[in-house]
């Protein structure tokens, strides 16, 4: 843990907690992008935002990339609206 400001340490950051190793070593990487194929070779937990609220939030594995695809595409509403559609073609 990094504490501000810092205090006169080496490195010139203060350590809180030293003499206590973590109890898991975690490195996290917050990768933002549109393209599924790339996010898809790094990642192994993924977070779904349509217009800056969270749509799904999944594990590697758990989706297909055409099902992330789609989500991102419009998912549920697309498939609202096709339903929509398709029963107005039906009435008509």
């Amino acid at each position: 843990m990094i504490a501000e400001p810092p205090s006169t340490t080496e490195s010139g950051v203060a350590v809180i907690g030293a003499g206590t190793p973590p109890r898991r070593a975690v490195l996290l990487i917050v990768l933002v992008t549109h393209n599924v194929r790339h996010a898809m070779m790094v990642g192994d937990h993924f977070a779904v935002l349509i217009r800056g609220q969270k749509a799904d939030d999944f594990r590697k594995g758990e989706r297909t990339r055409e099902e992330i695809t789609d989500l991102m595409a419009g998912g549920e509403a697309m498939a609202h609206l096709e339903a929509e559609l398709a029963q107005l073609q039906a009435d008509a």
